[in-house]
């Protein structure tokens, strides 16, 4: 996000929109890099996971840049493992996706 910023502030003068422009731009990018890892679970990809887990992931970027300019990278780092703990014991026991059969 810093980045952003950074480029948004070369282009045009300091604003609350270059950071929320930035915050944005960085999010979309966090949620595209976590798209991967959905083929490497062991479970059929279908649009409705590839739609959860973009919206997801853009949802916790957006919180986690909203914490890193207001409070630093600490409280970004925080949120976002304490996202993965909360989040997958509720994928885990809540919403259990199928399993692919194993060869």
């Amino acid at each position: 996000m810093s980045f952003f910023v950074w480029i948004g502030n070369l282009l045009s003068a300091p604003s609350i929109f270059s950071i929320c422009a930035a915050n944005l731009l960085a999010s979309l990018l966090f949620a595209l890099a976590h798209l991967p890892g959905i083929y490497q679970m062991k479970t059929p990809v279908t649009k409705t996971i590839l739609f959860y887990s973009f919206t997801m992931n853009l949802l916790v970027g957006l919180i986690c840049g909203w914490l890193y300019w207001q409070n630093g990278l600490a409280a970004a780092i925080i949120c976002h493992m304490l996202f993965h703990l909360v989040w997958y014991s509720f994928e885990k026991f809540i919403f259990r996706f199928p399993i692919k059969n194993e060869v």
